[in-house]
């Protein structure tokens, strides 16, 4: 019976794996560049100041302008952040249910030996352990890149959502 929700779901659920593992690989690699372009920012000769009078080759300027052509992709992640989780959720919900009241094929798998409760229970099992191997690493990513661009406040307003474990539950 697992292996026939498994079935069921699997080319969507690897869609959703893909998308969320490029949406990672991203929000590490910018990460990765704003925590470099704000430590580079706020030590030494900048100390996130830019000086009252800029000379040639203004190299706090210029790393005030990296930072902030790097922040702008912060945006784009938190929104991101915020649609993964209910869109995964709601895609495989909707597949592990609604597809095969649709379908018809529950009412071949009820006249099968095994109960509705199991049935639906192994439904429920696949769908939630896809949803868990998906957006627990996304989870980690955001909950890192969170830490690693600012004042690691998880519970700010515009971060609460997808710091920590919030996005998999």
């Amino acid at each position: 019976m697992i292996w026939i929700a498994w079935r069921f779901q699997r080319s969507v659920v690897c869609a959703l794996a893909l998308v969320a593992l490029v949406f990672v690989a991203a929000t590490v690699f910018l990460g990765v560049m704003q925590h470099h372009d704000l430590a580079s920012y706020m030590s030494a000769p900048c100390h996130g100041q830019q000086p009252a009078t800029p000379g040639r080759g203004d190299y706090c300027g210029e790393l005030a302008v990296k930072l902030a052509n790097v922040n702008m992709y912060a945006t784009y992640i938190r929104a991101v952040g915020y649609v993964i989780g209910p869109l995964t959720g709601g895609v495989v919900g909707i597949l592990a249910l609604a597809s095969e009241v649709d379908n018809r094929t529950v009412r071949l798998a009820w006249t099968q030996s095994i109960s509705r409760t199991r049935w639906f229970a192994a439904k429920m099992g696949v769908g939630a352990a896809s949803v868990a191997i998906i957006l627990v690493p996304t989870a980690v990513a955001l909950s890192w890149w969170n830490g690693a661009i600012g004042d690691r406040d998880i519970f700010k307003s515009e971060t609460y959502g997808i710091a920590g474990w919030d996005l998999v539950a």
